[in-house]
């Protein structure tokens, strides 16, 4: 049974395949979002990380598993920029080569002293 949720008048917008709501996978992940949200509210990079971090706690590694948590990914993804933990580690050493810290911050601005050395 395919159920469509409102973000399906989305162009590229995933389309739910499964049996379970899919208005409760998205308020999961919506939820799971905003703590990360509140939790850093200064960093991108860190809310990002976080959230990703989440998504795989909650959801597990493989995101084909079935089509609720093929759905969640997908949405993930789609809403908020979910990127699996090897496209997060590509981003991260992008950032490093660029002199963008964990936190997306450069050396002159990130206050946690990532770029000082012994």
């Amino acid at each position: 049974m395919t159920q469509h949720s409102e973000l399906d008048l989305e162009e590229g917008a995933p389309v739910y395949q499964g049996t379970a709501s899919s208005e409760a996978i998205e308020d999961s992940v919506g939820k799971l979002y905003g703590e990360a949200v509140q939790r850093y509210p200064t960093y991108e990079a860190v809310v990002r990380s976080h959230f990703c971090k989440r998504m795989r706690e909650t959801f597990g590694n493989e995101e084909n598993l079935n089509a609720e948590v093929q759905y969640a990914f997908a949405f993930a993804r789609h809403a908020y920029d979910y990127v699996s933990e090897a496209e997060l580690l590509e981003i991260e050493a992008a950032d490093r080569d660029n002199g963008i810290c964990a936190h997306g911050l450069t050396w002159l601005t990130c206050p946690c002293g990532c770029f000082e050395v012994d």
